[in-house]
């Protein structure tokens, strides 16, 4: 619900919506001020957030990225095992065509990206749909990622 109420030459917003909460990733990585790089597409086709993600991965160097879904068409999430300043990851992902505008001011709002992983709104969790490799054979980051570290209750 909103509500505005003018007075002279200012005015009174009321919004009130319904918090849901659900699992999420933060990029943060514990212990460190470096970064998990993090993306959130809406209103995209799987091929349009391959087509965005790829050229980004190859200017930066990031290694492979891991795309997910739920059951909403057209709504996709990407994370990489990246080690990013939070400058370098605001840098990626403002070079990431398609990506949802809201995230990133979201993410600088909170000083860390975030991607939700579990159910919302009678949404599936999310499911690995696409892997993008980087052929270049990074080594600087985790074989494999535990993702219980990471985890974060999100709005």
């Amino acid at each position: 619900m909103r509500k505005r109420i003018d007075f002279l030459n200012y005015f009174i917003q009321l919004i009130i919506y319904k918090l849901e909460w659900t699992e999420g990733l933060a990029s943060l990585i514990p212990d460190t001020d470096k970064h998990l790089c993090m993306w959130d597409f809406d209103n995209c086709s799987l091929k349009t957030v391959i087509e965005s993600l790829t050229p980004v991965q190859n200017k930066y160097n990031l290694p492979d990225i891991h795309i997910y879904a739920d059951n909403k068409e057209n709504s996709y999430r990407a994370s990489s095992p990246s080690r990013l300043t939070f400058n370098q990851l605001l840098h990626v992902l403002i070079d990431t065509p398609n990506i949802d505008r809201h995230y990133i001011e979201w993410t600088l709002k909170k000083g860390h990206a975030t991607i939700r992983i579990g159910n919302k709104a009678g949404r599936n969790n999310q499911n690995l749909v696409y892997t993008i490799i980087n052929n270049n054979n990074i080594t600087d980051y985790p074989e494999k990622m535990n993702f219980e570290r990471y985890k974060v209750i999100v709005e």
